[in-house]
């Protein structure tokens, strides 16, 4: 294992070749947060790292959003940020869901659950590998057991908030303190988040391009496929937007698919393919039945 730091404009002073002494080999910065903020110190702390020579292993972002659009939104602006300052693709852009994206968003008068933070994780997650970039997600080990299901956790590399030792899942970070003295982070004494990287453990699966797969519908599609989708989906009562079945898959019609899909144990990529539509055909074929019977 090997070991590095993440920090924010939490931790505004630095000397980071006094760091690099420290024996601290990689760093994770957070680059920004919720749908329009870059880190305050986020150009200040990439500079400084990259001159002290420590590496670049990722950039996380913090999410703060109260719909699945928001969601998206979050990742579209990760993104931007990567591309600004020329992140390599190799980076990792983490997905950041905590306690005080749940209070945020409550404040605001909106509830998130299991579900939303699922949607949300998986929404910002493709939408960052459909940028080039790796892809994770941050968490702690409540979160792991009582927020996250399985099928997502499965999908993407862990990076684990777990403080009593040994992490308890295999992860490809694990966060092992909130409390690390490090010589170079000032004021003196200060502390920061210590991390553990295991190698072993990165499949270093190829960053590219995500495919459009055949037999699928996906946004930015148009025609009589996607006309005939939206009339399902508006007969089950799934909203596509104020257009209705207008043969545009737009963002109404890519909600309408991603809460189908989370609604009936499916991936929720929003893409229509062969096993959503097997799902929504067969939904469909149950509310004609019941709509006959009337």
């Amino acid at each position: 294992m090997i070991k590095g730091i993440d920090v924010s404009s939490w931790q505004n002073k630095i000397d980071y070749a006094k760091v690099k002494q420290a024996g601290i080999a990689f760093v994770i910065l957070r680059s920004g947060y919720g749908q329009t903020t870059e880190d305050q110190m986020f150009a200040t702390h990439l500079k400084g790292f990259q001159e002290a020579g420590i590496q670049l292993h990722g950039v996380y972002w913090f999410m703060y959003a109260k719909s699945n659009v928001e969601a998206r939104a979050n990742a579209e602006k990760a993104l931007e940020i990567a591309k600004k300052y020329k992140l390599p693709k190799e980076c990792f852009i983490w997905c950041d869901v905590e306690y005080d994206t749940i209070t945020n968003a409550k404040k605001h008068g909106v509830t998130l659950g299991r579900n939303e933070v699922n949607l949300f994780t998986v929404t910002f997650c493709e939408k960052i590998k459909e940028g080039g970039y790796r892809t994770g997600i941050y968490c702690n080990n409540d979160y792991r057991k009582n927020m996250y299901t399985q099928e997502t956790l499965a999908k993407y590399p862990l990076w684990l908030a777990d403080y009593s030792g040994a992490p308890d899942v295999p992860c490809l970070y694990q966060q092992y303190t909130r409390s690390e003295k490090v010589a170079g982070v000032y004021p003196e004494g200060s502390v920061v988040d210590a991390n553990y990287y295991f190698p072993e453990n990165d499949k270093k699966e190829p960053v590219q391009q995500v495919q459009k797969v055949a037999n699928t519908l996906d946004k930015g599609d148009k025609g009589t496929a996607v006309k005939e989708l939206q009339q399902a989906l508006i007969l089950c009562r799934y909203d596509c937007g104020k257009s209705g079945a207008d043969g545009d898959y737009g963002p109404a019609t890519m909600e309408a698919v991603k809460t189908f899909q989370m609604e009936n144990g499916l991936t929720a990529d929003g893409i229509y393919g062969p096993k959503t539509k097997e799902k929504l055909m067969e939904f469909r074929r149950v509310v004609l039945l019941y709509n006959a019977r009337k």
